[in-house]
């Protein structure tokens, strides 16, 4: 039975606080940040076939991170299948990085940290495979995330014949053939991965753009510390305060300005959340790295249209 989520019907304030709920529902512990600020129009449809969870992603541009702090709370031990079928998205895993065009597809596993970037509206296919499944036939299991088979290999061909068979809901009538269909599948993608060369990255450095994911992955895991700073962030990647600063010229951004709507983001997010009501508003600003209630609130104001303690019981 398909399951359908979209943001489309909510208002525009609430569309991305409720992605990052069905996305962390459907999937994992998972930190979104979108790319453009007004409204956000996203949408996944699930299905399963035998014992596998079936996903289609329909979303606007944004990052996701998944980090230390994210495998903390969710620990399953799976990989995700990720097939593109429209627009572009890169994967970082390992210190690997791979670019998804239409038709190419990808492992990561969901127990190391990983990124994901889009930077225009998507869509994806994402399968979910327990790694027990696949992980025994893998010859260098650590070796098989961020990579991607050659559009040119005949096994590629095979592989998305196969995917795009799981797209579909009820293919098959008897529930014994659909199990026959999934275990193909789980059998052969093994064959796939493992003959595909270890991928290095150009000079073993990291591009601008997956650097730029890199910062901001560090600032989202380190927005509760009131020492954030580029020269702590800095130091973190092994490059200048400058460079930091470099890394957000082309983003209509700043380090400082990142920081803000980060911390203002996760204080809106607890805010709403009916679990943290005994928790003061003070309590919030500060867990999230505020030091000046007045700088909060009026920041606060200037980003959602009203006062935290409006948002807070109005939501």
């Amino acid at each position: 039975m398909n399951k359908i989520w979209t943001t489309q019907q909510l208002p525009e304030k609430e569309q991305f606080d409720y992605w990052r709920e069905i996305i962390c529902d459907t999937y994992t512990d998972l930190s979104p940040r979108r790319v453009c600020d007004g409204s956000f129009m996203g949408s996944i449809r699930c299905h399963e076939q035998a014992d596998l969870d079936i996903s289609y992603i329909i979303s606007e541009a944004q990052t996701v991170n998944r980090g230390s702090r994210e495998i903390s709370r969710s620990s399953k031990d799976e990989y995700f299948l990720l097939l593109q079928q429209k627009g572009r998205g890169m994967v970082h895993q390992e210190d690997r990085q791979v670019e998804l065009g239409v038709g190419d597809y990808t492992l990561v596993d969901t127990t190391r940290p990983y990124i994901l970037s889009f930077e225009d509206r998507f869509e994806q296919l994402c399968v979910k495979i327990p790694k027990s499944a696949i992980h025994p036939r893998m010859y260098n299991p650590h070796g098989i995330t961020a990579v991607k088979p050659s559009s040119a290999s005949g096994l590629h061909q095979l592989g998305l014949n196969y995917i795009k068979a799981l797209m579909v809901p009820d293919l098959v009538s008897h529930p014994a053939n659909e199990e026959r269909l999934v275990q193909n599948f789980l059998g052969f993608l093994p064959i796939i991965f493992n003959e595909i060369p270890q991928k290095k990255m150009i000079n073993g450095l990291p591009s601008k753009s997956i650097q730029l994911d890199m910062l901001c992955c560090f600032i989202e895991r380190n927005l509760a510390d009131p020492d954030l700073s580029p020269a702590t962030a800095a130091k973190h990647l092994n490059v200048s305060v400058r460079y930091i600063h470099k890394l957000f010229e082309n983003n209509d951004s700043s380090f400082g300005r990142t920081v803000l709507k980060s911390r203002l983001e996760k204080c809106a997010e607890e805010l709403r959340n009916h679990s943290h009501n005994n928790k003061s508003i003070a309590e919030i600003a500060f867990q999230w790295g505020f030091n000046d209630l007045s700088h909060f609130g009026r920041n606060f104001k200037k980003l959602y249209d009203c006062t935290p303690r409006d948002w807070r019981y109005t939501s």
